[in-house]
């Protein structure tokens, strides 16, 4: 058999595995999961403004999860760090993808490439609202969002990708987790978002998350342990 072949087949099986445990998922009725209860209104922040009396329909990307489950396998489960050889290529496909980020603008072990990471891993699900070598880049869209939301709750429709405080609503499959690594949250979104070091995971169901460049490899995070917020894909 050659190793072409032993790919595909080691593939396709991962893939298999993949829906199966995000099928358990879905039929243990998970706690975090917000399908069970798509329909919702977020409650008070009290601090940044309110989403509350906003009807909504959570819109699950169960595409980015298995993606992102993919990637983790490929990272050896996080065992495979960043400098290992082999870690390389998948490295190299994330800055790729990008389309601005040559080899001679990032390096393995001192360039940050959790932002590039969940960019790719969103894009190839078919969400192109991520696309940025910064968290806060897409985070600072998604709070504008918000910020129309709140300011006038006709102002957005259709399909919009939004930022809820934890506790306003529950991550949902694909759904990406945030959090600022420098100062409060409520600052930054007082501030109107920008550039701020920070972080977001891929919420995979089973109360877990998905992120890059954590421990110099792909891992696997509580949800919502660290994450102050959510940008949650909705039809409004």
């Amino acid at each position: 058999m050659t190793h072409k072949k032993s790919y595909l087949m080691e593939e396709v099986f991962l893939r298999r595995l993949i829906s199966e445990q995000l099928k358990v998922v879905d039929d243990t009725g998970d706690q975090t999961d917000n399908r069970s209860n798509t329909t919702s209104k977020s409650v008070d922040s009290g601090t940044v403004g309110s989403l509350k009396g906003i009807k909504y329909v959570s819109v699950p990307n169960r595409q980015a999860a298995q993606n992102a489950m993919l990637e983790f396998s490929a990272w050896k489960n996080g065992r495979l760090k960043e400098k290992k050889k082999e870690a390389y290529p998948l490295l190299k496909k994330y800055w790729d993808d990008l389309g601005d980020w040559p080899e001679s603008r990032w390096k393995p072990t001192e360039t940050a490439w959790s932002a590039a990471f969940i960019s790719y891993v969103m894009k190839k699900s078919g969400d192109d609202f991520y696309n940025s070598a910064a968290h806060t880049t897409y985070a600072t869209k998604a709070l504008q969002n918000r910020n129309k939301l709140i300011a006038d709750p006709k102002s957005l429709t259709g399909v919009q990708h939004v930022l809820f405080l934890k506790g306003e609503a529950e991550p949902d499959v694909g759904d990406v987790m945030f959090y600022v690594r420098e100062g409060s949250l409520e600052g930054w979104m007082s501030g109107g978002g920008g550039q701020r070091p920070s972080h977001t995971d891929i919420f995979i169901g089973g109360g877990k998350g998905i992120g890059g460049n954590l421990s110099n490899s792909v891992s696997k995070t509580k949800a919502m342990k660290k994450h102050t917020a959510i940008i949650k894909k909705i039809k409004i």
